[in-house]
């Protein structure tokens, strides 16, 4: 038997041993670099004012310019600035949000109060103003447009005011508003009900234009929009919290879930009714009657139009054109739901929010007809931009000839 070269094996073991070492040096390099720091040389501009004049002096002036240290001055003023801000929580007293649900539904800013009002032609008021007819035009059919439909002339320039008042104000986060809540004025549980009524109806108008598959992407961003409208919160502000957020959660959820639930003095018939141990149906009151009188299709439209707000005026003029309803009885009840809303008797408040979500049922064919009306409107709405289409393709092919060989 022969036996193998030993310079062979020297050799592989050699490899081995020179492999064992590359492993461990690329294994180290990866672990060095996990934990690698850029830090400033010390030689630079900016530190020379530590290392060689010392001790250094505090100023404004550019580093190695008389002596001065910016950086100290920087430092100085950024820890000024967030002990400040870190503090502005325990100074200012947090302020009280909207007690009424119909406080926290939003209002149309008013566009004269721009710096150019939005609701008149800028060139009217001009000795030299030249005619435009485009604009004028397109005015008169706004205005004509909001007198069909019951509304102020002013209706749509408050409305593009306040849309792009809102874009403006929401590029900037607002720091101090974040970690104080100065701009508290909503509780979550309004917001979350105008944010839910706000989205239904975006759903409607994506769906009357079959458009409903976008409301999908909206639905993560809900959020923004409840905290914008509670808290001032604008999406510059991610990833921060207001530091009302915690306490606004407790108190939503223990107004959602009592400890216990008492029957108000307005729901008995009689003070004998209150007294007993047992509550027996005989002895509450119904919606029909006083002091709630929900026993037609006006108390209930009445009481959701108070709670949000609007103008008993302008709504009772608005539906005077709908069929069935009694705009001066309308006018009527709002006016009195109104009443009863800024006197803010908890029980009776209560009472009428629970007759009218027993009583909705009168406004479901009213919706529904609502619904078709809106669906036939979008539907004469694609005829006519398909009549106006195939009429422009026309005339184009029956002309292109004759600027063409």
């Amino acid at each position: 038997m022969s036996k193998g070269n030993p310079s062979s094996g020297s050799v592989n073991q050699s490899h081995g041993v020179s492999r064992a070492f590359a492993v461990q040096d690329a294994f180290t390099s990866q672990i060095v670099s996990a934990f690698d720091y850029n830090f400033p040389m010390p030689s630079d501009a900016g530190t020379r004012q530590w290392l060689q004049n010392w001790p250094p002096t505090l100023g404004s002036s550019a580093p190695g310019d008389g002596g001065t240290c910016s950086p100290a001055r920087d430092l100085a003023l950024v820890v000024y600035y967030g002990v400040g801000n870190a503090s502005l929580a325990y100074k200012f007293r947090l302020p009280t949000p909207k007690v009424g649900l119909r406080s926290a539904f939003p209002r149309l800013s008013s566009a004269s109060s721009a710096a150019a009002p939005l609701q008149r032609n800028a060139n009217a008021g001009a000795p030299d103003s030249r005619p435009d007819p485009l604009v004028r035009g397109m005015m008169h059919l706004i205005s004509q447009i909001a007198r069909a439909l019951g509304l102020q002339d002013t209706f749509f320039y408050d409305s593009v005011y306040s849309f792009l008042f809102e874009v403006e104000h929401s590029l900037a986060c607002d720091l101090a508003a974040v970690q104080t809540c100065s701009k508290w004025t909503v509780r979550m549980g309004h917001g979350l009900i105008v944010v839910l009524v706000g989205y239904l109806a975006f759903v409607v108008l994506l769906t009357a234009f079959r458009l409903e598959t976008f409301a999908v992407f909206v639905v993560p961003f809900l959020w923004l929009f409840l905290w914008r409208l509670c808290y001032g919160f604008s999406w510059t502000c991610v990833p921060l919290l207001p530091v009302c957020l915690v306490e606004d959660i407790y108190t939503t959820v223990g107004e959602l879930f009592p400890k216990q639930i008492l029957i108000p003095q307005t729901l008995w018939l009689n003070a004998s009714c209150a007294d007993q141990a047992v509550v027996r149906a005989a002895c509450l009151k119904t919606c029909q009657d006083e002091p709630f009188a929900y026993t037609d299709l006006q108390a209930v439209l009445a009481w959701g139009l108070a709670e949000t707000g609007a103008n008993a005026t302008q709504a009772a003029s608005v539906t005077s054109r709908v069929l069935l309803v009694n705009s001066s009885r309308l006018l009527e009840q709002i006016l009195r739901s109104g009443k009863v809303l800024d006197d803010n008797d908890p029980g009776l408040v209560g009472g009428n929010r629970l007759c009218a979500a027993i009583n909705s049922y009168r406004l479901v064919p009213y919706v529904a007809a609502l619904a078709v009306a809106l669906t036939l409107a979008v539907l004469v709405l694609r005829i006519a931009l398909a009549v106006l289409f195939g009429a422009f393709t026309s005339v184009f092919a029956v002309f292109l000839p004759s600027f063409t060989r």
